[in-house]
């Protein structure tokens, strides 16, 4: 409610600026959010496809901003069960961060999580296949404590305890989580809800594996 506040504010304080001033822009993108975040998502659909738009006609060398503005009304469609047209937009970014920065970079890393959140509503297979490749490079780029590596294997293990179509699969990311519950324990502590989340998805990996024949 306070963010959606903010929001407001903002966007009445600068609305009357030319369409291409930075701060305007800033925020219009800043009300789209807000209204996502609160569960406006069909009213923040448009304001954040306005957004985009802008940025391309206004700023089209800032592919960097112009991602981000893409990420924001791919999340929203997500949001509104619009997954197909999510799909394209994140397959499209993360495809062009590959290109720009490199497997190892931590934008392109953010992407492929983004990509394989959307992924599992769709295909859980291929998300599997996106996250155990994303892994090594998360592992090369920001090392095994970062939290962005430990979204990875959460991610990964929870997608395949519902996907799963092998015993193997189900063996290898309950050891993959195993191997982190300990890590996270060192770095945030047994009581922290990362590693809960670890303990719960570990347990559910347990309970997946009963279901595939020894």
């Amino acid at each position: 409610a306070v963010s959606l506040a903010l929001g407001w504010a903002c966007w009445k304080m600068y609305v009357g600026q030319p369409e291409a001033n930075p701060t305007r822009c800033g925020a219009l993108r800043n009300l789209g959010c807000a209204l996502r975040v609160n569960g406006r998502t069909a009213e923040a659909l448009p304001i954040l496809e306005t957004n985009l738009a802008l940025m391309q006609r206004c700023w089209p060398k800032l592919k960097g901003v112009i991602d981000f503005a893409q990420s924001d009304l791919a999340n929203c469609l997500g949001d509104l069960g619009r997954h197909d047209e999510a799909l394209v937009i994140k397959r499209e970014i993360y495809r062009k961060s590959r290109a720009a920065l490199g497997d190892t970079h931590e934008e392109t890393i953010i992407l492929a999580i983004n990509l394989s959140t959307s992924l599992a509503h769709a295909n859980g297979s291929e998300a599997i296949t996106l996250l155990r490749k994303t892994l090594p490079d998360t592992q090369r780029g920001l090392g095994d404590r970062h939290d962005f590596t430990f979204r990875v294997v959460g991610l990964f293990a929870e997608v395949v305890a519902q996907s799963a179509t092998s015993r193997e699969e189900v063996v290898e990311a309950d050891a993959l989580v195993e191997k982190y519950i300990q890590i996270v324990c060192q770095v945030l502590g047994r009581g922290h809800p990362l590693t809960q989340n670890f303990l719960l998805t570990s347990a559910s990996l347990r309970s997946r594996l009963e279901s595939f024949p020894a």
